[in-house]
C-alpha cells in the first residue's frame, strides 16, 4: 500500500504514535470498563474491514515523520488471526519507522501459542505485554481472569523463546482480600522470568462494573488506602532492588526498556487511534474521540473534536509529565508554548512546594516520592 500523505501545519513534530483498539475479548472482567465486549466474535470481518477503512480515510492526519511506536490495545488483541494482523500491517507499514517499537497486549490464555508468537514476531511485533495482575488463584477468581500463574510463565517464555525480549507483565495491588504477603509472592515469581517491565497499579473501582456491585453490596471490601500506599512502597522497593527503574507512577522498567508507546503519550506527542473509542491527539491541540460503542462504530457513526487552548495545552503537558519520575523539563516547555514553568505555574507550585511534594531544579518540576503518593494534591493545586 503507497505511503500516507504527509501533513503537519501548525507545529513541528518529530515523532508520533499509533493506537490500534480491538474491542473482543472471550469474557469481560469483573473490574474492567475499558471498550471490550464478550461473545462478539461474530463482527470481527466487518471491524477489520471497517479499521483498514478508517486508517486509509486519514491519511492528511499523519505526521511529517514516520511512527516511532504502534501500540495493539483492547480488549483482547491476540484474538485476532494472523492474517487479521497481516491486513493492518499492510495498510500501515509504510507509515512505520523501522525502528518503532510495536506493542501488543495479550492475555496468557491457551490460544496464546508459541506458533502464534512466532507469527507476531514475522509481523514485526517487538513487544508482549500480557496481564497477569496477580499470582494467587483467588484474587484471578475474584478479578474474574481466566488464567492462572503457570500459564503466565508458559506464555511468557514462550514470547522470548521466539526474541521478543521486551515483555511487560501488568500487576494490580489494592485488590479486596489481598494482603502484603500475596503481592510480594507475585513480584518474587515474575522477577524470575525473563521481562523488562513491569506495571504496577492500584485497582480502580469503576462505575457499572461487577467488582463494584460486589462491593456495594458487601460482598468485598477494599483495604484501607493506609494499606494500599504500603503496598505501592512495597512493591517500589522490591522492583527497585531488583534492577527495575521507577521512570513512571505505575511503571517499572530495566534500562531502556521504557513503553515507547505510553512515553509519548505521557509527553504529549501526538498520536492517531483507530477503532472503536480509540482517540486521537492531532498537531498537538486536537482531540478526536471515535464513536465509544461497538454498534456505533460498525455504523460508521461521526467522532467528535475537541479543539485545546493554550491553556489547555499546557496544563495537560504538566499533568501528564508530572507521572514521570523525571518530570517536566522547562527547555521542552517553552519550545513548545513559548513560555517558562514557572512563570505559567510558579504561584500555584508554591503549596506543592512547601508542602516537599514538588521538587524545582533549574525551572524543571518533579514529584518527590510523596508527591507520587499523592498526585491529586498537586494537580488541585494547578488547577
Amino acid at each position: 500500500m503507497g505511503g500516507f500523505i504527509q501533513l503537519l501545519v501548525l507545529q513541528k513534530v518529530s515523532n508520533f504514535g499509533l493506537y490500534i483498539h480491538t474491542p473482543f475479548c472471550l469474557s469481560k472482567c469483573n473490574y474492567c470498563d475499558f471498550p471490550s465486549w464478550e461473545n462478539s466474535l461474530q463482527y470481527k470481518e466487518e471491524y477489520i474491514r471497517l479499521l483498514i477503512d478508517e486508517i486509509a480515510s486519514r491519511q492528511a492526519e499523519f505526521a511529517c515523520k514516520k511512527a516511532q511506536s504502534v501500540y495493539f490495545g483492547g480488549g483482547t488483541p491476540t484474538l485476532l488471526e494472523l492474517a487479521d494482523f497481516d491486513n493492518i500491517f499492510s495498510a500501515i507499514e509504510n507509515s512505520i519507522d523501522t525502528d518503532a517499537e510495536i506493542s501488543v497486549e495479550a492475555n496468557p490464555t491457551l490460544s496464546l501459542t508459541p506458533e502464534y508468537l512466532r507469527g507476531l514476531k514475522a509481523l514485526g511485533v517487538k513487544r508482549i505485554s500480557f496481564g497477569l495482575q496477580a499470582k494467587q488463584d483467588n484474587l484471578l477468581k475474584l478479578l474474574g481472569r481466566k488464567h492462572d500463574f503457570n500459564k503466565l510463565r508458559e506464555s511468557v517464555f514462550a514470547a522470548y523463546s521466539t526474541g521478543i525480549e521486551n515483555i511487560n507483565v501488568d500487576i494490580m495491588l489494592g485488590i479486596p482480600t489481598q494482603s502484603i504477603d500475596d503481592l510480594k509472592d507475585t513480584i518474587e515469581s515474575c522477577i524470575k522470568l525473563p521481562i523488562k517491565h513491569i506495571s504496577c497499579y492500584g485497582l480502580i473501582v469503576e462505575e457499572g462494573t461487577l467488582l463494584k456491585q460486589n462491593i456495594d453490596n458487601g460482598v468485598y471490601s477494599l483495604p484501607p488506602p493506609e494499606y494500599e500506599r504500603r503496598m505501592y512502597y512495597t512493591a517500589r522497593e522490591m522492583l527497585i532492588e531488583n534492577g527495575f527503574e521507577h521512570y513512571e507512577v505505575s511503571n517499572f522498567a530495566k534500562g531502556g526498556y521504557e513503553c515507547a508507546h505510553n512515553m509519548g503519550t505521557w509527553k504529549r506527542k501526538p498520536y492517531l487511534g483507530f477503532g472503536v473509542a480509540a482517540a486521537s491527539l492531532i498537531d498537538r491541540n486536537t482531540r478526536r474521540q471515535n464513536s465509544t460503542t461497538l454498534s456505533g462504530y460498525l455504523k460508521g457513526e461521526k467522532p467528535k473534536y475537541e479543539k485545546l487552548s493554550l491553556e489547555e495545552e499546557m496544563f495537560e503537558h504538566i499533568m501528564l509529565g508530572l507521572r514521570l519520575f523525571e518530570g517536566v523539563k522547562d527547555k521542552e516547555f517553552f519550545n513548545l508554548y513559548g513560555v517558562h514553568i514557572l512563570d505559567v505555574y510558579g504561584d500555584k507550585l508554591k503549596p506543592s512546594i512547601e508542602k516537599g511534594l514538588v521538587n524545582i531544579t533549574n525551572g524543571d518540576i518533579a514529584l518527590s516520592l510523596k508527591g507520587f503518593d499523592i498526585m491529586n494534591t498537586v494537580l488541585l493545586d494547578l488547577i
